[in-house]
């Protein structure tokens, strides 16, 4: 996928329409602090110059300082504006890189294109987006607020200085700003240097977040201390950090050189410039008041021409973070279509599909023919690899047949508005996550008011009744502690749980088990399965498992292998025929039923593990 690389400007521009759109009135504080500093400034540089001038002329006088007082009176209130729209105006900023930027990258996250999403590219997107845009203060998407308004101050005080300065001596104003745009251009140099760099740290960058990403999972905890991970995970940080550590040298090189031939230039003008001072006090050409107003702006203009070529650059370096933003929200993501429409019953059908992940030579399901209507259930088995959760993926519109239809009542899927579709299933997985939020929330998945009664039973029903009595707040306990302090965390089993009344609380027409009862033992799996039959009788219902708890009172059993449907029928059909599902069912059971015979074995609850 194609990163675009925009101009400075047109980012700039970019930038502050977003934020116009999302929080206006952060101009007005901003606009406000910005005239408040040039003045304070303004008088600041004066002050000085006017004491010495009124000591000078009445040393006697006292009330010759009354102007003074005056300016001090004023200059107070102005600072406690300046300090004031400043400190609204840094958390406005903070707010914009949050919300204004940081929240369009996580909704555009969490609802994109579940397909589009999986590709390598996107995601090395999304981390740039996230790690270069958002993750601090010091990100693009706020810092470039705050050193564009850096350049606005500084400009607006150097265009009053400045006239001021030319009236003096034009040629040391013009040296001063000449100086100024050398150093300007320096500086380019390590920004083009990051920029032209940026592909092959970013690179190191991935690796390590993902390093980092491994080493905090809780878990891994268990692995990390009995196998001592270490030492080789610090020799990978190392490595990692040294490869990082490359480009900083070289980037840090870069600026040392840049500075040294900057500061040396700079060295050289004010040598001169102060040179002209002193010749002029000296020969009477400029008075001492003069001559102090002079120096004075002299030290603070250079400071000034300093801050504006240094926000040039961190504005040049922003505008890198805000490409990485932009790039993550511009992925295509196509959402249009029709919604699905309401019908008293609804038949989903796959007529020879076939799937291809990227980047692979081989079809991972080839040719599949089934349907699945309300009131109707399928079970899928097969071992890992065989395509089960492939399918769930299709069925779900998580992803696209490469070749191939899925149908829901006649109607290509992909014809659909994704939402609309993605309501018509209710499923439950095995790669389960409770979220940080109360454990009814986690159920209805709504922050709405909820129907208490009904997660309580569903609750009661899949046997968390014990659980939920211990909690502190019942189901309005907040789950995990990630967020919340006074959070609980649940088991495997429970979570596991959890999910099945999620699933059950939908009430959507198709309801999809892919390995939801993986962390429960083999009987608590069967029960489990036998609840949710319950439950699910009036559902278009698929099942998956490894252990065959769910085939026993499935109307269909589809058999994969190798991305293939090889064996289809009932669970008492395919024991008859003594095929691959017969053998997979006599396999499991003997693990339980040792020594009894077949018929014994296949009236036994079969749920064992295969792996």
């Amino acid at each position: 996928m194609e990163k675009k690389k925009r101009s400075v400007i047109e980012n700039i521009r970019y930038y502050f329409s977003q934020i116009r759109e999302d929080n206006p009135k952060i101009y007005v504080y901003s606009g406000i602090h910005i005239l408040a500093t040039i003045v304070v400034v303004s008088i600041t540089s004066i002050i000085p110059t006017l004491l010495i001038g009124i000591l000078t002329k009445s040393p006697e006088n006292v009330g010759s300082l009354s102007p003074v007082f005056l300016l001090f009176v004023v200059l107070g209130v102005l600072t406690y504006t300046q300090l004031h729209t400043g400190i609204v105006k840094d958390i406005q900023s903070i707010m914009v890189r949050i919300l204004s930027f940081g929240r369009k990258v996580y909704v555009k996250f969490l609802t994109m294109d579940y397909e589009t999403l999986e590709e390598d590219d996107v995601q090395k997107q999304y981390r740039r987006a996230t790690e270069n845009g958002l993750s601090n203060n010091s990100a693009g998407t706020e810092s470039m607020f705050k050193h564009v308004e850096t350049i606005l101050i500084n400009v607006g005080i150097i265009l009053i200085f400045g006239i001021f300065l030319t009236t003096f001596n034009p040629i040391a104003f013009l040296l001063i700003l000449a100086v100024g745009i050398l150093n300007s251009y320096l500086l380019t140099f390590t920004r083009k240097y990051r920029e032209k760099t940026r592909p092959e740290w970013t690179k190191i960058e991935t690796q390590r977040y993902q390093l980092k990403r491994d080493a905090l999972k809780s878990e891994n905890g268990k692995d990390a201390r009995i196998y001592n991970v270490k030492e080789i995970y610090n020799k990978k940080v190392d490595d990692l950090t040294e490869k990082r550590m490359m480009y900083e040298r070289k980037e840090a090189n870069i600026t040392l050189i840049t500075s040294i031939i900057g500061t040396s230039v700079t060295l050289i003008r004010d040598v001169f410039i102060y040179t002209v001072l002193v010749k002029s006090v000296l020969d009477g050409s400029m008075s001492i008041v003069e001559f102090t107003l002079f120096f004075n702006i002299m030290g603070m203009f250079n400071q000034w021409i300093t801050a504006i070529v240094d926000s040039i650059h961190q504005v040049g370096l922003a505008s890198q973070d805000i490409d990485d933003v932009r790039n993550f929200l511009e992925v295509e993501d196509t959402t249009d279509g029709i919604d699905v429409p309401k019908a008293d019953s609804y038949t989903l059908e796959f007529d020879e599909v076939s799937y291809r992940y990227p980047g692979l030579a081989e079809d991972t399901l080839k040719n599949l023919s089934f349907s699945l209507s309300v009131s109707h259930s399928i079970a899928l088995v097969g071992i890992n690899g065989a395509g089960k959760s492939t399918i769930v993926k299709l069925m779900l519109g998580l992803i696209r047949p490469s070749t191939g239809v899925i149908r829901l009542n006649g109607i290509d899927i992909t014809e659909f508005n994704r939402r609309s579709y993605f309501e018509m299933f209710a499923p439950a997985f095995q790669e389960n996550e409770v979220w940080a939020l109360t454990l009814a929330q986690n159920i209805a998945m709504s922050s709405d008011e909820l129907d208490e009664a009904k997660i309580e039973e569903l609750l009661g029903e899949l046997g968390l009744n014990d659980v939920v009595d211990d909690l502190p707040k019942g189901i309005q306990t907040n789950m995990t502690t990630n967020i919340h302090l006074d959070g609980t965390n649940l088991s495997g089993g429970q979570s596991q749980r959890l999910m099945l009344a999620r699933a059950l609380f939908k009430d959507a027409p198709f309801l999809v088990l892919d390995e939801p009862t993986a962390a429960l033992d083999a009987i608590a799996e069967q029960a489990m399965y036998e609840k949710y039959h319950e439950y699910s009788s009036n559902k278009a219902s698929l099942f998956i498992s490894h252990r065959l708890s769910s085939t026993r009172f499935c109307d269909e059993v589809l058999f994969l292998e190798n991305g293939e449907i090889i064996e289809r029928g009932t669970h008492a059909s395919l024991l008859k025929n003594d095929g691959p599902y017969a053998n997979m069912f006599k396999v499991q059971s003997q693990y339980y039923q040792k020594g009894e015979t077949n018929e014994e074995t296949n009236s036994s609850v079969a749920a064992c593990p295969i792996n």
